[in-house]
């Protein structure tokens, strides 16, 4: 039964800000230097309409702003535009527009316009798929030092997408984003360190790895701890402390988080004491049920539906 889970996912950037936070950062005086003409006011306008920032958020504003920034070719609208479009925010999401706006920013080596060009040619969206199209963009985004783009690289190279499969290169990379503390990377790293994939094998820094990203929050690092208390793997077998892991896991609705718990108790069934061995085989119906309604993952579905019938439920 496989309990560790991989699952290199591809990252987007969500919209976000192309200009950070500013303390000093006055609306007023801003939108006056916009008003009359200056590119690089315009966007910062519209960056403070779609953060809320000094006025109150408006994505309609934001476009509008963005779009007169653009007008003058200024690279930071391009971005910006493209993370509106794709993400619906203050017009309807086009990803064909989105597209064409993260080429301009492209064409300027903006960071974000690269990686999500490289989301589009890796997937076939608003262009023809393209996997080696993808890992050059992917790659210039990360030469910006980006861990994002860092983590994308390495995770084609993982996966042989756009190239030969190559752990090792892959490694390099995911290196870069982790050092960053991207928990993506932490934990694809984590799973290369555990299995010696590209990397000396190395479970002390497994674990390592998969506790930094579960503690942010990631939960396939979360479901991955658990497993290493359960079976023992570089710590001490710990049950209560592989049931917290998975837990916290099953709580952002991980199906296989869901399964392992079941698991966890089923094998607490074994128990001399007649209580202790109902009360055990009642949360392991109750956890293989929740797997069993899980439909994002069919096989975790018929592993939890077999238990079931296991434990005479059905």
């Amino acid at each position: 039964m496989k309990k560790f889970i991989l699952s290199v996912l591809l990252i987007m950037i969500v919209a976000g800000l192309a200009v950070a936070d500013d303390e000093n950062f006055d609306f007023n005086a801003t939108l006056k230097l916009a008003e009359n003409g200056d590119a690089e006011a315009q966007n910062r306008i519209g960056v403070a309409y779609n953060n809320g920032e000094g006025v109150e958020q408006n994505y309609s504003e934001a476009m509008k702003w963005y779009l007169k920034s653009a007008e003058q070719n200024y690279p930071y609208a391009f971005d910006n535009l493209g993370s509106m479009y794709q993400n619906g925010l203050g017009v309807e999401e086009n990803d064909e527009e989105a597209f064409k706006y993260y080429s301009k920013g492209a064409e300027f080596g903006m960071t974000r316009s690269l990686n999500e060009l490289g989301f589009y040619y890796e997937n076939g969206i608003a262009v023809e798929k393209d996997e080696q199209k993808a890992l050059e963009l992917y790659t210039k985004a990360a030469e910006s030092g980006a861990d994002i783009p860092q983590y994308n690289v390495g995770r084609m190279y993982i996966n042989g997408f756009g190239t030969e499969q190559d752990y090792s290169k892959g490694a390099e990379w995911l290196e870069k984003s982790a050092a960053q503390e991207n928990a993506y990377a932490l934990r694809t790293l984590g799973y290369l360190c555990q299995n010696g994939l590209g990397v000396k094998k190395d479970t002390a820094r497994a674990f390592e790895l998969y506790t930094k990203a579960a503690e942010q929050g990631d939960a396939i690092s979360q479901n991955n701890l658990g497993t290493m208390y359960e079976d023992g793997i570089f710590v001490k077998r710990n049950r209560n402390k592989a049931i917290e892991w998975f837990k916290k896991s099953a709580e952002q609705g991980y199906p296989t988080a869901f399964r392992n718990l079941g698991v966890t108790y089923e094998n607490g069934m074994t128990s001399k004491s007649q209580k202790s061995r109902d009360w055990n085989r009642k949360k392991a119906i109750e956890w293989y049920t929740k797997a069993a309604e899980q439909d994002d993952d069919q096989d975790i579905k018929a592993e939890a539906q077999e238990a079931l019938k296991r434990l005479g439920t059905n």
